[in-house]
């Protein structure tokens, strides 16, 4: 969002209008900040600790979240899931079985 005159008055109508492009600035030079310091610190493991990470967390997400409702939330009555892909009903159809209606 951009930082607006009217919450911060001492912020320029100009300074407003070019707050988002600042802050996709300021991310992108903390993103950089972020990359060389892993080039110079870890500089063969890094990208692969990366993948590897970004593998676990991603792969077969459905079916992760599927094992983990039915071994720890078991004998729940209600679960609320949130922001979860249109698809990740059919799948909870298949893993859960009959506890989905």
């Amino acid at each position: 969002d951009p930082i607006r005159h009217a919450k911060s008055p001492a912020i320029t109508m100009e300074e407003e209008a070019i707050s988002i492009p600042l802050q996709v600035l300021a991310l992108a030079i903390f993103d950089c900040v972020l990359v060389r310091m892993l080039q110079i610190i870890a500089p063969r493991t890094w990208q692969p600790l990366k993948h590897s990470l970004c593998d676990a967390f991603n792969k077969n997400k459905s079916q992760q979240v599927i094992n983990i409702l039915a071994k720890s939330y078991d004998d729940a009555d209600i679960i609320f899931i949130q922001e979860a892909a249109a698809s990740f009903v059919d799948h909870a159809k298949q893993g859960l079985g009959s506890k989905i209606p």
